[in-house]
């Protein structure tokens, strides 16, 4: 390990077990790009403190050079109505090469900046499918991991319980096509100061509820990022109209606040996926629309007034996708039908 990375190590722990830590101002207008893989969050009160976030996640290997990875699937060949398939994993947040050089140039340009990364809150795991693809409730039973982390250092395990088409289908991606048609998220939930907002919001919630009811298909699941998308759209089109008095906030902020109100006013969470624990609206959760017919009425034009520079939660997410573990496809793979194999001395099954 190196002298940084020692470093950043330290000031993690330091800065996420301290009882009076700190506070990063992680809001858009206020952090600034060092360059395009990291960008640097100061702290509101110590002027040579930042705050840093790894850019991107990867899979857990053994000492022997294996990714903590394994797929069980039983009864596909021949197909049983008893079919499903077992996954576990382990992954973490890493540093690349490419963003530590990029921290020790902030460094070495900054002689008397400390660096650290971004106090951790919590971390969760949400899957993303491709436009078009089968929904993910369909894919999996369950999935189950812990729904906080200490620090950005620590490894999280996640296990998963797959449906028949969901075994059969992540068999096949993970077979013979390793890019496949989703890709696993890496979540991390961190406390800061926000941004300072002072606007004024008028909001037709009829036409939003009607919106997001007109696009959703039947049963169809709406991840937080989509109902972003929508909320950008329904501001365009003026059922949203946002009037700046002031403060420093982006417009994408202002987006993300209102959605943030969008999914408390109209939302309900949906667990599949999500883990217990986490609030309404926060993280990359899956949300259904509430039942709202009964008191459609109450939906008609709002005003909410934003004004403040709250503790806010924000979620940095990193994708794993399948390619990063496809050189090992047959050992990480197992038929459960199938006598126990060994291995050979390359790690193959025989």
């Amino acid at each position: 390990m190196n002298y940084l990375s020692y470093a950043l190590i330290l000031w993690a722990y330091l800065f996420t077990s301290s009882p009076t830590q700190a506070l990063p101002l992680v809001s858009e207008s206020e952090g600034f790009h060092a360059t395009k893989t990291v960008t640097i969050y100061p702290d509101h009160k110590d002027p040579q403190k930042f705050y840093y976030f790894p850019n991107s996640a990867r899979y857990v290997f053994s000492q022997e050079g294996l990714p903590l990875f394994n797929f069980t699937y039983w009864g596909l060949n021949p197909p049983s109505q008893d079919a499903g398939a077992y996954l576990v994993f382990t992954m973490k947040l890493h540093v690349d090469r490419e963003q530590e050089n990029a921290l020790q140039s902030f460094l070495k340009n900054h002689p008397s900046a400390r660096l650290a990364t971004l106090p951790v809150k919590s971390s969760y795991i949400t899957l993303s499918s491709q436009k078009g693809k089968m929904p993910l409730r369909t894919l999996f039973k369950e999935l189950v991991f812990p729904p906080v982390s200490g620090r950005a250092e620590d490894e999280l395990g996640v296990s998963g319980i797959l449906t028949p088409i969901g075994a059969r289908i992540f068999r096949s991606k993970l077979l013979k096509a390793p890019d496949g048609a989703f890709q696993v998220n890496y979540c991390y939930s961190v406390s800061g100061l926000g941004p300072n907002m002072d606007a004024v919001i008028k909001v037709n919630m009829k036409r939003v509820y009607n919106f997001f009811k007109g696009s959703a298909s039947a049963g169809e699941l709406w991840w937080r990022v989509s109902i972003t998308r929508v909320v950008e759209e329904l501001k365009s089109q003026k059922d949203i109209l946002v009037t700046i008095n002031g403060g420093n906030a982006s417009d994408k902020e202002y987006i993300e606040a209102i959605t943030a109100r969008v999914i408390k006013r109209l939302f309900k969470p949906e667990l599949h996926g999500h883990p217990e624990g986490l609030p309404p609206g926060a993280g990359g959760g899956w949300f259904t629309l509430k039942a709202v017919s009964s008191t459609k009425r109450e939906l008609k034009n709002e005003t909410w007034t934003l004004k403040r520079r709250d503790l806010v939660q924000r979620d940095f997410c990193l994708p794993l996708t399948l390619r990063d573990i496809d050189r090992y496809k047959k050992i990480i793979v197992t038929n459960a039908d199938k006598q126990p194999s060994t291995l050979n001395k390359k790690g193959e099954r025989k």
